[in-house]
């Protein structure tokens, strides 16, 4: 989301004098507002092209105003104060914060959310004043932008923290931010996201009133847990696994996770079943509305889904797998009907395809990180024997067709015996291990050759996950290995977006304890 800091000149226009003429007695004259008080306010801290401010609960916030045009008198007053940043806004929220030029606050102590903060200069004489207005962010979390590896170590599953401007001098990672905080994920990683508001969660007073607070909220699940944790030092519990449905599934077997950051959507399938909660609340400022108490509803059906979620369209509709009937459906989460629905036929180069009857297995499933349009599916038609290489890209519109290409890979070929694959964020490619042997596929038809060999991974070290990652951290083919007790993450550049060469010396290179898996780059 982009913000953009408001600027804002608010005056009481006062009237300066009236004409002495006797002749002309309804005539009055008007000083300019910017005559009355020619000052201009700036916070180098934010400065002109600065989205907005970030401030940690709990933590410093050190702000300097420069005012200039002021005549040196001590007739000014100066006031910074914070308003919640939302239409129900009333007076009575407004928190004052200093009287002075400066703003040095030595614990944030405002609730996490979206703010509006104020500095305002007065001119006592005159009753005038001067205003600016900037957004800010206000993070109940410590823990803030940079990489987040999740790993498995000892029979559960935990997330170290490497902050963005690691390895400078004096930078460390933290360990274990769960078990830091208190609680277990028992199991193997299965995903994570940062929420970054708007999370509802149900609050009952001691008078028994339910009322829906909006928070930023951490998603950790594992193959037979789940937590929700609001962030900060302690990273308080907000939901445990029961706690996060309605009615708990017997399976207790997360699979896949998907959340929908402009939306507030978070999709699950647990136990082979899809599992919805549909717009916590409006995420811009403005509309900020709870719209569900942030628990899982279940949408029943006949289907048993392959372990995988697949943006489809703007309007936050998925693609999902049935194993059964071994067929691709679509899930609206904003459609008033709670099932899934087919996808009509279509042609692709000359060739008709029946997306909800492929009679295919899902072989290996491929997305690449910060909501990359693109998605790379290798599958196995049961029929004939042969395999198919599916790509889709995630569609800013609406999308009749769901596949982007539909190509099939040559028996043979070295794709057909991977680990894992790697998607990146353009291109008509996926990347791939054979061993410790890491390749390149060319998806189109026709080519001589399609596979080239990039670079070795240390041979003592098993690879334990691929994945890329486009846009906020960097262009990266990133590879996950283990050896011993150790988890390695190497983060191979791209340098040319939608060309497959990287660089085989990796940029960057993350160690620590346990089995690591999954991993994401949070941006503020």
């Amino acid at each position: 989301m982009i913000r953009k800091h408001i600027t804002s000149l608010t005056m009481f226009m006062a009237l300066a004098c009236l004409a002495s003429c006797i002749d002309d007695k309804g005539n009055y004259t008007y000083i300019p507002s910017e005559d009355m008080l020619p000052i201009s306010i700036s916070v180098p801290e934010i400065g002109e092209d600065d989205d907005f401010i970030r401030a940690v609960k709990g933590e410093e916030l050190h702000l300097t105003a420069n005012v200039s045009g002021l005549d040196g008198s001590d007739k000014y007053s100066f006031l910074w104060y914070a308003f919640p940043n939302n239409t129900n806004a009333t007076t009575d929220e407004r928190i004052e914060l200093a009287r002075s030029q400066n703003l040095d606050l030595p614990s944030v102590m405002l609730r996490a959310g979206e703010w509006l903060l104020c500095f305002k200069v007065t001119d006592n004489e005159l009753g005038i004043f001067k205003e600016n207005q900037y957004r800010m962010t206000v993070s109940s979390s410590s823990f803030s932008r940079g990489w987040y590896i999740m790993k498995a170590k000892d029979g559960y599953s935990d997330v170290d923290y490497f902050p963005a401007n690691y390895p400078a001098e004096g930078v460390e990672p933290t360990r274990d931010i769960i078990a830091l905080s208190g609680y277990t994920l028992a199991g193997n990683p299965v995903d994570l996201a940062w929420q970054e508001n708007n999370y509802c969660h149900p609050v009952t007073d001691e008078y028994g009133t339910t009322s829906i607070e909006l928070l930023e909220a951490w998603h950790f699940l594992s193959d037979r847990d789940a937590l929700v944790l609001q962030g900060g030092g302690d990273m308080t519990l907000l939901k445990d696994y029961d706690e996060q449905f309605y009615t708990a599934p017997a399976s207790r077997n997360p699979q896949a996770f998907l959340f929908i950051d402009t939306s507030n959507h978070q999709i699950l399938i647990d136990g082979g079943n899809l599992y919805g909660v549909v717009g916590t609340a409006f995420k811009y400022v403005g509309t900020m509305t709870p719209k569900s108490i942030g628990k899982y509803t279940l949408k029943p059906s006949d289907h048993t889904y392959y372990p995988a979620v697949i943006p489809y369209t703007s309007s936050s509709d998925v693609l999902l797998y049935d194993t059964k009937t071994k067929g691709f459906y679509r899930y609206l989460p904003n459609s008033s009907s709670s099932n899934v629905s087919t996808l009509a036929s279509f042609q692709l180069n000359g060739e008709f395809i029946e997306p909800s009857n492929l009679n295919s297995d899902i072989i290996k499933y491929s997305r690449s990180l910060n909501s990359s349009p693109q998605v790379y599916i290798l599958t196995h038609e049961l029929s004939n024997d042969k395999y198919r290489l599916i790509k889709m890209v995630y569609a800013w519109g609406s999308k009749s067709i769901p596949f982007d290409a539909y190509n099939e890979v040559p028996a043979g070929s070295l794709l057909l015996q991977c680990d894992y694959m790697a998607t990146p964020g353009s291109g008509d490619l996926v990347y791939f291990n054979h061993g410790n042997e890491i390749y390149y596929y060319r998806d189109a038809p026709g080519l001589d050759e399609r596979e080239f060999k990039l670079f070795d991974v240390p041979t003592d070290e098993q690879i334990t996950h691929m994945q890329c990652n486009s846009g906020n951290g960097g262009n990266y083919l990133i590879i996950m290995t283990s050896k011993g007790n150790e988890w390695k993450c190497y983060f191979h550049l791209i340098p040319n977006v939608g060309q497959p060469e990287v660089n085989t010396t990796p940029d960057m290179t993350l160690t620590g304890e346990g089995v690591a898996s999954r991993l994401m780059y949070k941006a503020w």
